[in-house]
């Protein structure tokens, strides 16, 4: 189909036909190869250049992959062409010497030189495009060809002599065109009427097959309609008439499960109110209870508070007992009343083990921290961290550290610039 509207001049749907076809080419590469080289000819047809050598392109590639020469060939003749239009003789002429040197029938070989002599006459190389001219003199009278092929070749005949001055065998060949045309034309008008004929008979034929099929769907819908009719009115009767019954049944049902509901609801309905008043009663307790759990936590909270603020207390006041003793041991005095007091108050420990005893008993986990944190401290240093947690004048830190003001100021000094980069926080000095 889509060659004979490429015969009948109608490019637009014959490459219509040929995209279609294409695609119903499915896997088959030598079909799909064949069906783009007739879309790139509708396209040269219509001047399409660029669609034409994409098509040819695909065409071409196609037909090397399913390894058809034949295909090829047309691919390349077409390539030939479309290299001539656009004025590469050099290109054209490279397909034509590749598509030559694989031909192996005699109608590729006659399209080949046929493509060949055009395409030198058109670059004006009369010597190359000479050496074509016998051979076609000699095989257009027996060669088995399209008319249309033939009617190039003359053509190429007619251009050729009258390019060389030789107009009378120019006129010669340009009659045997002429000739040939028309006998192309009578056999396109004659297949024109041959299927305008068959067109005209195939829709008559079917024409009355739509009558006689229109008309038997006609019968067979009235009764098919009659007979529809006559059961929904019955399938209609019979529904309405069991839906009255299952009314009737639901109805009785209903009411059935109606008695018994309110029957059960009654005795839901007093057993609610029993509980309803039985948890009013223990709310009402609950609440008392709650109540007095209020205030004995108030008390005891009052009384928690009131123990370690004392305890507190004890503990600052033992603390600094032990320091003023310390203090007290350190200078002059009674010696054996002195060490029999110490023994009283210290028991079997030394004086800051006492201190360090009270200080993590108030203070769980500092002296720790103080160690892993900054071992680079040294004894006395840690002693003054620990001492700066309590409120002790610097006259009482320097004489439990044994050392005078002055050096407790550079002690306390030392100290800060170790401890500035970190979070550790020293209570502020008295």
């Amino acid at each position: 189909m889509g060659k004979m509207l490429l015969g009948e001049h109608s490019y637009d749907e014959a490459l219509v036909m040929f995209q279609s076809a294409e695609n119903k080419f499915g896997n088959h590469l030598s079909c799909k190869a064949l069906a783009q080289n007739m879309q790139a000819v509708c396209h040269l047809m219509l001047q399409n250049l660029g669609s034409a050598e994409d098509c040819l392109k695909q065409s071409l590639l196609l037909a090397e992959q399913g390894h058809t020469n034949k295909v090829k060939h047309k691919v390349l003749n077409n390539y030939a062409v479309l290299y001539r239009l656009q004025g590469k003789l050099d290109d054209a002429i490279g397909c034509l010497r590749q598509m030559e040197e694989s031909i192996h029938s005699d109608d590729e070989l006659f399209m080949c030189y046929l493509n060949m002599g055009n395409t030198y006459l058109a670059a004006n190389i009369l010597d190359s495009a000479a050496l074509y001219v016998p051979y076609f003199e000699e095989t257009l009278p027996s060669i088995t060809i399209k008319e249309e092929s033939k009617i190039t070749a003359y053509g190429f005949l007619s251009r050729f002599a009258k390019t060389i001055g030789n107009n009378a065998l120019a006129l010669n060949y340009q009659e045997k065109v002429s000739t040939l045309l028309a006998d192309v034309m009578r056999k396109r008008q004659d297949r024109s009427v041959y299927y305008i004929q068959k067109q005209y008979d195939h829709k008559i034929l079917q024409d009355k097959m739509e009558r006689q099929i229109i008309l038997w769907h006609r019968v067979v819908f009235f009764i098919g309609a009659f007979a529809i009719l006559v059961l929904t009115a019955l399938a209609v009767s019979q529904i309405r008439l069991a839906r009255i019954r299952k009314q009737e049944a639901d109805a009785k049902t209903n009411l059935f499960h109606f008695m018994q509901q309110n029957k059960d609801l009654m005795q839901r309905h007093e057993e609610f109110a029993k509980k309803h008043t039985d948890l009013m009663l223990k709310h009402s307790e609950t609440e008392k209870v709650y109540q007095l759990l209020l205030e004995e936590k108030e008390k005891y909270k009052c009384a928690y508070q009131d123990y370690a603020e004392k305890f507190s207390n004890a503990q600052f006041r033992e603390q600094k007992m032990i320091m003023k003793l310390v203090i007290y041991l350190n200078g002059k005095g009674e010696a054996a009343y002195l060490n029999n007091l110490k023994q009283a108050v210290f028991d079997n420990q030394t004086p800051w083990e006492a201190i360090f005893s009270i200080f993590d008993t108030l203070f769980p986990n500092v002296r720790e921290s103080l160690i892993l944190q900054h071992p680079d401290l040294t004894e006395t240093e840690r002693k003054d961290v620990i001492l700066s947690f309590f409120n002790v004048s610097r006259q009482d830190e320097a004489d439990l550290l044994g050392i005078t003001i002055h050096s407790l100021d550079k002690l306390r000094n030392a100290v800060r610039k170790k401890m500035q980069d970190t979070s550790f926080e020293v209570p502020q000095k008295p």
